[in-house]
């Protein structure tokens, strides 16, 4: 009967291997393994039944057979994860099985073993533990032939008492490592190396490994890490790694024999073609990497290696096709070139539909005299055919770099290296107006910096200035009159409300760009400076919704918006602005005074009363005067009469007319009858007082409300001057 405790740790990283104990034993120190069941057979043999948990979500199960072989111990052990034999999770159900053999919680700290598994953790400590007798070593030899190749062999073998390394026995990768059987003189490096081995070798059953590709070039570092690699049959040796050296390309030959590809490492050394491409230098006794000249990359070097002998008659044709296609490599005879010896200057098409102003790019190139490079173009050296000459350039980067920050510093933002387009994250009419402003303004001054700017696409638009904004205004029937802007340009006039329409969803007054391109339709364009348009467009803004066809309705009270037009020309308003004028200068209401031939006493808000309607009376305005019954309408209104005589003829004085005496005298009469209300005794004062009160709060909430919806500017405090003069009547203007 096999006793757990009969299990050192040696024999389990020899039945395994170094990688798989330490790991495993990490795993049984995690807790990951779990031991479901134990069968004793009578030969002695155990079996092991259980999971682990590895890198799946689900756990790997193993099944683990230890039989004795004399005085040692063979393992079977296997397992459902990719390795399937002697791997990691069969140490971890192992180490687990004897901890709770042992009758102690599954901690390593816990176990028999807790020392010799800790040690084992000590970098390289596994290795020489169950280090045996025999390693494998790497030979690395140079196949005879055209292609030369470096070839690596694997040899087991043990070491001499001298040191040495005994001739040993030469195997194969896949008899190495297997599923089924790990031998035990691998190290943890071998297992490294033999698995890239494996992702690269073309065919895994070879005598041989030839490094290729990336794997191949690991693999190859790995091999002259790990200290046993060494040359040819007298093995010379070991390798070491050292710096990386650098690649020479040229042309041997002559125009009798030929010409052939020369590739050299500079300080000596053989080419693996791994990617990247190593040296193999068995007179230093030393592997590394290869620095690749300017332009040549792994597939390049590659087809160089393949070509043939090129005869000399077709060295000429050959060097002037390499010159064009990579104009970095050698060629097998020298090829004559003109020089372009310029500073670059930028050239920009510029795709601009204003109509669809989001899909606005801008393609930046360079030019050097007739040759043009795109900023992408990965090659600093060119060479172009023009006509039949060749024209070689080098690139002039750091200028290059000037001009593309020129674009940037214009207002432009790049894409990538090629493309552009106006910075700020504008939309719209927004967009459309900064790219026409970018045209207008800073095309032209990149031009004269020696600049290229082209327009291209489907886009067919004119753009002309504008000539000016004046206005006009025409009376429409009492107290309404109509105010018209027209824009002028190019010898034409047209209404500018309409134009204007489609500014309002993008910009507000006193937040223009300095100037606004107006589309008149067809393609064409307007610009117009944002101090011109600026008093229009406030004014519009604010009396859109009297808008009528091309023109503002407006009552004779918005005569003051007419002074918010500075340094627009307004025809027809003589009369208006004069009215505007007065209302500008507006500070309250004039206590008008009774003539003598009025023989009523006025209360205070029926003089209040009187003054409000002298006012319309001087500034034409029409007006209601309205209140409840009993409050004086009549007595304000033959003040307001009398008050007129002495204006004369033509006003609304009680001398207007043919009847203005007997008109005046009936009023005289009314007022005579009228008195009662004047007196402020008895039942008759008390009601119009009540009257009076319920009547100024009704005035108080409609005037609030009146307020609200006049419009707004020096006519707004006029209002409120005329809401407190008429305290005491309701108005209805």
């Amino acid at each position: 009967m096999i006793l757990p405790q009969q299990l050192s740790a040696a024999w389990l990283t020899r039945e395994t291997d170094s990688g798989s104990w330490q790991r495993g034993s990490r795993y049984f120190r995690d807790g990951y393994a779990k031991l479901e069941n134990v069968e004793h057979l009578r030969d002695g043999t155990v079996l092991l039944f259980g999971s682990c948990q590895g890198s799946q979500f689900e756990p790997y199960e193993q099944q683990i057979e230890i039989q004795r072989d004399g005085k040692d111990f063979v393992l079977d052990g296997e397992c459902s994860c990719p390795v399937e034999f002697n791997c990691k999770h069969v140490v971890a159900l192992i180490l687990t099985w004897q901890a709770l053999a042992s009758g102690k919680p599954a901690d390593p700290e816990q176990t028999a073993n807790a020392v010799e598994l800790w040690l084992a953790e000590l970098p390289g400590h596994a290795d020489q533990q169950a280090e045996s007798p025999e390693a494998l070593l790497y030979l690395l030899d140079q196949v005879p032939g055209p292609g030369r190749d470096i070839e690596i062999h694997f040899c087991v073998a043990r070491r001499k008492k001298d040191e040495a390394w005994g001739k040993g026995r030469i195997t194969q990768p896949p008899a190495i490592r297997n599923s089924w059987h790990r031998p035990n003189y691998l190290r943890a490096i071998d297992e490294e190396i033999l698995t890239l081995v494996q992702a690269s070798a073309e065919d895994p059953w070879a005598n041989a490994f030839t490094a290729s590709g990336a794997a191949g070039h690991l693999a190859l570092m790995k091999i002259a890490e790990s200290g046993r690699a060494f040359w040819g049959a007298e093995r010379l040796g070991p390798f070491r790694t050292d710096r990386p050296r650098a690649l020479e390309l040229g042309w041997t030959g002559d125009h009798k024999s030929g010409y052939s590809v020369q590739i050299q490492i500079r300080d000596s050394g053989i080419l693996v073609p791994t990617d990247p491409p190593c040296y193999v230098d068995p007179d230093a006794l030393t592997v590394g990497t290869l620095d690749l000249p300017r332009g040549v990359d792994n597939d390049t070097l590659k087809w160089l290696a393949r070509a043939p002998t090129i005869p000399a008659g077709a060295a000429n044709r050959l060097s002037h096709k390499l010159a064009l296609a990579m104009p970095e490599l050698p060629t097998p005879v020298e090829v004559e070139y003109e020089l372009i010896d310029a500073i670059p200057s930028g050239w920009l098409n510029i795709g601009f539909d204003p109509e669809r102003p989001a899909q606005t790019g801008a393609g930046l190139m360079y030019c050097y005299q007739d040759l043009t490079v795109a900023p992408g173009h990965p090659q600093t050296d060119r060479i172009v055919e023009y006509g039949s000459r060749l024209l070689k350039l080098h690139r002039d980067r750091s200028a290059e770099r000037k001009l593309t920050q020129t674009l940037v510093d214009s207002g432009l933002e790049a894409i990538n290296e090629e493309r552009f387009r106006l910075a700020g994250g504008l939309e719209g009419t927004a967009l459309r107006d900064a790219w026409f402003d970018w045209l207008q303004t800073v095309a032209p001054r990149l031009r004269e910096a020696g600049w290229r700017i082209d327009l291209v696409g489907d886009g067919d638009f004119t753009v002309s200035e504008s000539d000016g904004i004046d206005g006009e205004v025409e009376a429409q029937g009492n107290d309404w009159f109509s105010l018209r802007f027209d824009l002028e340009f190019d010898g034409w006039r047209m209404p500018l409300l309409p134009l204007v329409s489609q500014l309002l969803h993008h910009y507000r007054p006193g937040a223009l760009p300095e100037t606004l391109y107006l589309d008149t339709g067809d393609g064409h364009y307007v610009s117009v400076p944002a101090t011109q348009i600026e008093p229009v467009l406030k004014t519009i803004v604010d009396l859109f919704d009297r808008a009528d066809d091309d023109a503002l309705k407006l009552a004779r009270p918005d005569a003051a918006r007419l002074l918010d037009l500075e340094g627009i020309p307004v025809r027809g308003a003589t009369s208006l602005k004069k009215l505007a004028r007065k209302l500008a200068d507006f500070s309250g209401l004039k206590t008008v005074k009774p003539p003598t031939t009025f023989k009523g006493k006025l209360r205070e808000y029926q003089q209040h009363g009187v003054d409000w309607l002298q006012f319309l009376r001087e500034h034409e305005f029409g007006g209601i005067l309205a209140d409840d019954m009993g409050l004086g309408k009549t007595v304000q209104t033959l003040a307001h009469l009398h008050s007129g005589r002495r204006h004369g003829p033509g006003q609304d004085g009680p001398d207007a007319g043919p009847f203005g005496n007997r008109k005046a005298r009936r009023a005289d009469a009314a007022a005579e009858s009228d008195r009662g209300t004047n007196q402020p005794d008895g039942q008759l004062a008390a009601r119009g007082r009540d009257l009076h009160a319920k009547a100024q709060r009704r005035r108080v909430a409609r005037t609030r409300a009146l307020n609200l919806v006049r419009p707004s500017g020096q006519f707004r405090s006029c209002s409120d001057h005329l809401s407190a003069a008429a305290a005491r009547s309701r108005v209805v203007a």
